[in-house]
């Protein structure tokens, strides 16, 4: 059936799972910041003391218009496969998706109301945030480089992934990325070899001279990140000729 709306779970069409499935709503639910406070001594007001994002989460309802009530059943149940993946997409927010859970699957509840709809729900939690679909990149060259990039968003800030491939045997690299920089001592990088920075669907920080860990030769801040929505100056400096790629999503409420 033909529906202005559209859903997509690691890439398959929601649409697509039953002929007479009909897509009603797409609804989009921001979770309040988490705002800690505490008081300020013989002062008027309040102090924050730590701000973050809880998850974000979408609910999508549909109906089957299937009058068999053991086809029903079977269809939802396919629906119920579908919302097991991990990446959704929606046609309301194009270019963008959310890394996320099904927290409420959907379910019949009625087998006489076979026109009745159906919900399910989906919650992202390691990344509250929508993040853009394609990588805004920036590739350098040298012993040492510096550029400007735009990165989009309005969700705060994001992190920056970067690999580094050296035309030689390099020892130390400073990677810097709008505020933050890490420097990695001692790395012994090659050209079979890259060094990659790179961040996990939990949003752990992971760097690696091929498949082996250098978190212990790492310096600096804690992450590589921007802000969304500005321009922010990248920049590395290395003990070697190298080429650079910064990598970032920009995030979305």
């Amino acid at each position: 059936m033909r529906s202005r709306f559209e859903a997509y779970m690691d890439g398959k069409p929601l649409s697509h799972v039953n002929p007479k499935l009909l897509i009603l709503d797409i609804q989009h639910e921001i979770a309040d910041p988490n705002i800690q406070v505490e008081e300020i001594a013989n002062r008027n007001g309040l102090k924050i003391t730590s701000e973050r994002q809880n998850g974000s989460s979408v609910k999508i309802t549909f109906e089957l218009h299937l009058y068999s009530i053991a086809e029903r059943q079977k269809a939802c149940q396919e629906v119920v496969k579908w919302a097991k993946g991990t990446i959704l997409e929606t046609n309301d927010r194009e270019g963008q998706r959310l890394i996320c859970r099904c927290t409420e699957f959907p379910r019949i509840e009625s087998a006489l109301g076979w026109t009745e709809s159906i919900d399910m729900v989906f919650t992202a939690f390691e990344k509250p945030f929508w993040e853009e679909k394609i990588e805004t990149k920036l590739n350098l060259t040298g012993t040492s480089a510096q550029s400007d990039l735009y990165v989009p968003g309005n969700a705060g800030k994001a992190y920056v992934e970067a690999t580094v491939t050296p035309k030689s045997t390099m020892a130390d690299i400073t990677l810097t990325a709008g505020n933050t920089s890490i420097t990695l001592t001692g790395c012994g990088a090659r050209t079979a070899n890259p060094v990659t920075v790179a961040y996990d669907e939990k949003g752990f920080l992971k760097i690696k001279v091929g498949s082996t860990s250098i978190l212990d030769k790492r310096t600096g801040s804690d992450d590589l990140m921007v802000e969304c929505g500005e321009t922010s100056t990248f920049s590395y400096t290395a003990s070697a000729n190298v080429d650079v790629e910064f990598r970032v999503r920009g995030l979305w409420m």
